[in-house]
């Protein structure tokens, strides 16, 4: 049907703008404007989320407003231009990050996400949890047989499929007897993270974990070195290995206890590695013997800490000395002169002459004598003095003597309050002491024997 004549343009007046035909009544003046919703289509662009337009507003509808109530006309999705076609894959760069709205699986050992090797396939995994779960039956439930065809399952299965091994890890860490098979197979084809995770927490045989101290790198031997129960022979295949951050876990493992022929091997490794040392000086199992030998590596803290925990006067400890130590001779005259002797050669830079004077003296191994007065923290020195007989007023002429002497190769950092103040915790049993296994060590003899062959006197 054909439109009328427009009765404003009748009268003369100007047409409104096409947007406003329709609108209602005008507008009084002060009154808001409601501005209407334009008609024209919004615009999309390829991808873009999908639109929604808004119903035609019905009798007594306010423009620009949804109706409400039972007429209300549902609103429809408008699909925006390219929408309902296949978007095309775009390459991702490997190691990217997954696309928007995408949350990668998190593995629940470590937190972090799944490899991509381990595979999503539903049926996989409940093959895999239902053999497990047989695998892992008490006897009480299943035979061995019935246990052994689930154990063979899982390593048929494994050669079809992409089996998660972060799953199989779990439960061989939670197994008493975990199948030998299986570890092999985890160990031979999972990840790091997934080996150190069986290493440390599975219950495995020695002959397992010597093979992997054997092959195994960094990361594997740490693990190894900080399991709960480690036999002795793997703990030696450790220290034989020598790998540094191994040692260092094996020296902080409290729950093992280490042979002293472990220690030893220990020790010798950390002459140049303060964390090692540290790390042994508090170690429940360790012995005056094995301690002794570390005296003479560490730092005077440390050495400190050794002479507190190991050396106690009582009136035991002197019988024992008087028992296992030759009696020193008398403090004569002729003895006196020897002794300050050694100090003026050794101020003179002498050391030979003066370590076969104190040789002669104490009846020590010569390489005792030389360590002891060329140590550049002037300790082991302090220690000879007061075995010597020293006492406190002749012992701080002589040790200030021989820090000012530019011909020995003591610490200029050290101070002879710091000498003295050693001096002064030392008593002469506990000197004695000291000195006797010192020299025992450089003999080679008592403690030291099954262990002196495998070192070099220095």
């Amino acid at each position: 049907m054909s439109a009328g004549p427009d009765p404003m343009q009748a009268a003369g007046q100007p047409a409104p703008p096409a947007w406003q035909e329709g609108q209602g009544a005008p507008v009084a003046p002060g009154e808001p404007v409601q501005r209407p919703i334009a008609p024209e289509q919004p615009v999309t662009t390829p991808g873009a989320p999908e639109q929604f337009a808004m119903p035609p507003a019905g009798d007594g509808a306010v423009p620009g407003q949804i109706p409400e109530g039972p007429q209300a006309p549902m609103i429809q999705p408008v699909a925006a231009p390219g929408m309902g076609q296949p978007v095309p894959d775009m390459p991702q760069a490997a190691g990217a990050s997954p696309m928007m709205g995408q949350t990668p699986a998190i593995d629940g050992m470590t937190g972090q996400p799944k490899q991509e090797t381990e595979t999503s396939d539903p049926k996989v995994l409940q093959r895999l949890e239902r053999l497990l779960r047989i695998m892992g039956m008490p006897d009480s439930r299943a035979q061995i047989a019935e246990r052994a065809l689930a154990t063979d399952g899982i390593l048929i299965l494994m050669e079809e499929a992409d089996v998660p091994m972060t799953v199989l890890a779990r439960r061989l860490c939670l197994m008493e007897r975990p199948p030998e098979a299986l570890v092999k197979e985890v160990l031979d084809r999972a990840d790091t993270r997934i080996r150190v995770e069986v290493l440390e927490n599975a219950r495995l045989p020695s002959a397992r974990l010597l093979e992997m101290v054997e092959k195994g790198g960094p990361d594997e031997l740490c693990a190894i070195a900080r399991r709960r129960r480690l036999p002795e022979l793997v703990c030696s295949a450790l220290a034989k290995r020598g790998e540094p951050a191994a040692l260092l876990e094996l020296a902080r493992n409290t729950q093992v206890t280490l042979s002293e022929g472990i220690l030893f091997d220990l020790v010798e490794a950390s002459r140049d590695d303060e964390e090692l040392q540290a790390a042994l000086s508090t170690r429940a199992d360790l012995v005056p013997a094995v301690a002794f030998r570390l005296f003479r590596y560490v730092a005077p803290p440390l050495r400190r800490h050794l002479i507190g925990r190991f050396l106690s006067d009582s009136l035991l400890l002197d019988e024992v000395l008087d028992l296992v130590m030759e009696p020193l001779p008398p403090a004569d005259t002729d003895r006196l002169l020897r002794i300050e002797a050694m100090i003026d050669t050794l101020a003179q830079g002498d050391v030979e002459t003066a370590a076969m004077t104190l040789v002669r003296l104490l009846g020590l191994h010569e390489n005792t004598a030389r360590w002891a007065l060329t140590d550049p923290t002037g300790e082991p020195l302090v220690v000879v003095l007061r075995v010597l007989g020293y006492v406190r007023n002749t012992f701080m002429q002589a040790i200030t003597r021989l820090l000012s002497s530019p011909a020995l190769a003591l610490s200029r950092h050290r101070k002879a309050e710091d000498l003295q103040n050693l001096f002064d915790l030392l008593s002469f049993n506990k000197a004695r002491l000291m000195l006797l296994y010192w020299d025992w060590d450089f003999w080679g003899t008592g403690p030291y024997a099954p262990f002196s062959s495998a070192r070099e006197d220095s």
